[in-house]
């Protein structure tokens, strides 16, 4: 039922930003066009964050690759003593950093489905608003099309700072977990490199 209430919302929003395509040029509202055009661009990048959140959704990349540095930090930190603890040659080999698709091949066709949509909505409303400006210079917008203009303007400014994330941070790490690290420090003390060597 959702999935058939959606594609008849899709076929509306589609019919409402091609007829003014077909129409002459002096009756085509080309600031309309971009609207509807950026609304469907929006949809779908926020499409898109839910499909592959570590490539779409910026808050989620950011605390991944925040969190993959670490990783790395404690890493460098960490390997040497343990080689040196069990007299193993030390051997630095990074951490691969994660893929941000999918592995499923069917999900990666369908987010490069829908990531060519995307830039071709997005490639259609900059047309349009060429369009607004070249041939309707002196045209005022209406007062709701001033106020989709800023909350257009808001939702990308939103997508592009990660404020749109739908993703729950993670949770904590549980009572009494103990890193490696400072059990390390524990175990050997704090000059742990220094009793090592």
């Amino acid at each position: 039922m959702k999935r058939s209430l959606n594609r008849k919302r899709n076929a509306s929003l589609e019919r409402r930003t091609n007829r003014p395509l077909t129409q002459g040029r002096s009756r085509c509202d080309h600031l309309a066009v971009a609207l509807a055009a950026f609304t469907r661009a929006i949809r779908l990048r926020r499409r898109l964050m839910k499909l592959a959140p570590l490539r779409y959704d910026v808050a989620v990349a950011n605390r991944e690759c925040a969190d993959y540095e670490k990783r790395e930090a404690s890493r460098l930190k960490i390997e040497p003593i343990l080689c040196k603890i069990y007299e193993v040659h030390y051997v630095d080999v990074p951490e691969k950093p994660p893929d941000p698709l999918p592995k499923n091949p069917r999900t990666r066709r369908v987010i490069e489905r829908e990531e060519a949509r995307r830039a071709l909505w997005m490639e259609l409303a900059r047309t349009a608003l060429d369009n607004f400006r070249q041939f309707q210079p002196h045209k005022v917008p209406s007062l709701s099309q001033i106020a989709r203009l800023l909350e257009v303007g808001i939702i990308f400014g939103r997508l592009a700072t990660g404020m749109e994330t739908k993703q729950p941070k993670p949770e904590p790490l549980f009572p009494g977990y103990l890193d490696v690290e400072t059990a390390l420090e524990k175990i050997y003390g704090n000059s742990t490199s220094d009793q090592v060597a």
